[in-house]
């Protein structure tokens, strides 16, 4: 498997709780891989360009603890391989989540089905992805597709505010800046007054904190991330904590989602 040392989409899927699937998972057989059993036929399964992938994914961030919890690689393996077992072709990692692990622990937990398919399992490249010569570029190194998100917040079909969408539409480089969330995790985002506050060290601390995610402090955090998330989410530039990649400041027409997919392939087909 071929693994970039940017973030890489193995696949995209919700996570719908460690505990739960892994009370579901045997305890791994001496040799540490799966009894090879084809993935289950009764998986719905998605194209998406030349690949057939599951309907449902794998996310592999909780795997390293990043919500709570210890967990041994070895166990994480055996459920990554008890999920192939069951039809999901689909798992996402990411360089940061670990950093590393759990791009190494999927790597290893998947390499005997890339073996035993005589090719390599597809990655896709994610953040900092532009357009469509990035794309053509990572795949000249070896990615199969890449995954894009802040030019589709402006499309007509994204359910974000509109007041989200013009404050995207308005923003320059200099508007985004790279933020530590209360739950730990880097991110960028648009300079809102709710940043310049964390900044300036003049936002209030939250009134309450009901722990929704384990590593946030509620004690401790500058804001609370699920309120601001919200207000971001319905255009409260006030308050909001607006997420966007790093060429945010290159969006500036409102589209449709079709009209970006035909960009991107003529961007794509021009850098080849």
């Amino acid at each position: 498997m071929k693994m970039s040392s940017m973030t890489a989409l193995l696949a995209a899927g919700e996570w719908t709780g460690l505990s739960k699937v892994f009370a579901q998972t045997p305890s791994p057989p001496k040799n540490g891989r799966s009894n090879d059993v084809a993935p289950s036929n009764g998986m719905d399964h998605r194209q998406i360009g030349g690949l057939d992938v599951s309907s449902i994914g794998l996310g592999c961030l909780p795997m390293v603890g990043y919500y709570g919890g210890k967990y041994r690689k070895q166990d994480m393996i055996a459920l990554i391989r008890r999920a192939y077992d069951r039809g999901v072709t689909f798992f996402d990692t990411a360089e940061v989540y670990g950093p590393y692990t759990s791009e190494e622990w999927v790597g290893e937990a998947l390499a005997p089905f890339r073996d035993k398919a005589g090719r390599d399992i597809p990655v896709f490249v994610a953040g900092g992805v532009k357009n469509g010569a990035d794309m053509a570029r990572y795949m000249k190194e070896g990615a199969a597709g890449a995954q894009f998100a802040t030019r589709f917040i402006a499309t007509a079909e994204c359910d974000a505010s509109e007041g989200y969408k013009q404050r995207l539409l308005a923003a320059k480089a200099d508007d985004i800046t790279l933020v530590k969330s209360p739950v730990g995790m880097p991110g960028r985002a648009l300079r809102s007054p709710l940043i310049r506050r964390v900044e300036d060290g003049t936002q209030p601390p939250p009134e309450r904190c009901v722990k929704c995610i384990v590593t946030c402090d509620g004690k401790n955090a500058p804001y609370c991330i699920s309120k601001a998330l919200i207000a971001a989410r319905n255009g409260d530039w006030e308050n909001g904590l607006f997420f966007c990649g790093a060429a945010g400041g290159e969006v500036n027409t409102l589209s449709t989602v079709p009209e970006q997919m035909a960009q991107i392939m003529d961007e794509w087909r021009a850098a080849q």
